[in-house]
């Protein structure tokens, strides 16, 4: 599936989740795409859309096979109504005897199956980054649609632009939509950032658009909002594997840029969520220009920290014993301390394949791991402290995060931002936490990933309502 976490647990919680559910799908050699072949019970015609659920770590997340027959084989595309996700092509469609296998290299997947004609279905596996998870595929006439009651619909009581803007130090163009009032200019902006992995303008999560809903929510409020697709993404330009924070700080800030640029619009600030909660602040620190940050489930502690906490907090939230998490926790702080110590990708590998094949790792899995934790932005991410520049701050700060936050959990990171900022003198400044909210700002039960999908609320109101009073105090003293 595509990464849509704003941030992911790393190295063994997500291999040890997915051995703890993994299944095992039928072996299938790779066959020539082919018609509609013999099986058992004579023809079995693929055609059509073919939906199952995968379940892992405690999530369930619908797979969706559309599939067309196109001469004497088929074409097909998977969706991930779940998770917002669709069109992600299926770039093979093998039906030898019995086996079925789709091959996905744009998510590095492989769905594996057998037929069972007499069920009318497809029993098999879901195959990516090492793990191996039961799903069985039935037709299906269609797909219920995922309801998202917050997300606006036209006309708007505003106007709304496509933009374009460059960042000439890396010299990539980006897009993005801005929404202004009818009336009032010039306008204080506000730009959004959103969290880590390559995002949509919309911040496009489990079928949510929060940053659709936020953008709507503050421009009916007299606020311009520019919200852009991350770079590589959409109608923007760039590679978004090869960049780190700092280079997504140069993207917001060329955004913010554009926007001074123009009469219709006053002071000008960053809203990041997340990873952008890291982002905005290196932005604002580089430019004084920007009038205000506000902080959105955003990190106050190490990356390193971070995500060592994030998987503590996660497992006990499931109910993994303090006995495996400290294993757990032991494992991921060695290989941590291997990614920021060591810089030669070589090198690194064979240090953290040690560590991982010492509790029993099979190759695939340990390969999968190793490409994400050497990745340019995970290698910058776990060295990272952003301490040091919420010293530097000297705008407005908003930090906002829900209790039940297992991502990014409250206590300990709005506390470290609370300090830095107090540190460093920052003579305006608001840190809250929000009761009954998760990572996301829903209202939650457990604030677990898995919750995510399943809970119709995109972002509570009055966590949207808590940033509009706030912004307006700000700019309209």
């Amino acid at each position: 599936m595509t990464k849509p976490l704003l941030f992911t647990a790393f190295a063994l919680l997500a291999v040890l989740t997915a051995l703890s559910c993994a299944s095992g799908g039928p072996a299938v050699e790779a066959a020539e795409p082919a018609e509609a072949q013999e099986s058992a019970g004579g023809t079995f015609d693929l055609e059509g859309i073919w939906q199952g659920v995968l379940e892992a770590g405690g999530r369930s997340i619908r797979l969706v096979f559309r599939i067309e027959r196109q001469g004497d084989g088929w074409q097909a595309v998977l969706d991930s109504p779940d998770e917002g996700v669709s069109g992600i092509a299926v770039e093979s469609v093998y039906l030898e005897g019995r086996d079925v296998r789709f091959e996905l290299p744009m998510v590095a997947a492989v769905y594996e199956g057998e037929i069972d004609q007499e069920g009318g279905r497809i029993v098999g596996a879901w195959k990516q980054g090492g793990g191996s998870f039961a799903v069985t595929l039935k037709p299906a006439e269609a797909v219920e649609k995922v309801r998202r009651p917050q997300d606006p619909e036209p006309p708007y009581p505003y106007r709304e632009e496509e933009v374009r803007f460059e960042n000439a130090r890396d010299g990539i163009t980006l897009a993005g939509t801005l929404t202004l009032p009818q009336t009032g200019a010039p306008f204080a902006a506000a730009v959004l950032i959103s969290g880590s992995g390559a995002q949509n303008r919309n911040e496009e999560v489990f079928n949510h658009r929060p940053f659709l809903v936020m953008a709507d929510t503050l421009t009916r409020r007299g606020f311009a909002v520019l919200r852009y697709d991350d770079r590589g993404v959409g109608d923007s330009e760039g590679n978004a594997e090869a960049a780190d924070s700092r280079d997504l700080a140069g993207d917001a800030w060329a955004a913010a840029a554009g926007l001074l640029e123009r009469e219709d619009i006053g002071a000008v600030g960053f809203i990041g969520h997340s990873e952008g909660g890291l982002i905005a602040p290196m932005a604002a620190v580089e430019h004084p220009e920007i009038a205000f940050v506000v902080l959105l489930a955003g990190s106050g502690l190490p990356g390193d920290e971070l995500l060592a906490l994030q998987s503590r907090t996660i497992l006990a939230a499931r109910g993994v014993g303090k006995a495996q998490i400290d294993v757990i926790d032991q494992a991921n702080r060695r290989i941590y301390d291997v990614v920021k110590a060591e810089p030669d990708d070589a090198a690194a590998a064979e240090e953290i394949r040690s560590i991982m094949k010492s509790l029993g790792m099979q190759d695939s899995q340990i390969d999968a791991q190793i490409r994400g934790l050497l990745a340019p932005w995970m290698r910058f991410f776990l060295s990272y402290d952003p301490r040091p520049t919420l010293r530097e701050l000297r705008c407005p700060v908003l930090a906002l995060n829900g209790s039940l936050d297992v991502q990014v959990p409250p206590e300990e990171n709005l506390g470290a931002i609370r300090e830095a900022l107090q540190e460093g003198g920052n003579p305006n400044f608001r840190v809250q936490r929000l009761e009954g909210l998760n990572h996301l700002f829903q209202h939650a039960e457990s604030g677990q990933v898995e919750e995510y999908a399943r809970i119709e609320e995109t972002f509570a109101p009055e966590a949207l309502e808590l940033i509009a009073v706030w912004l307006d105090g700000v700019v309209n003293p």
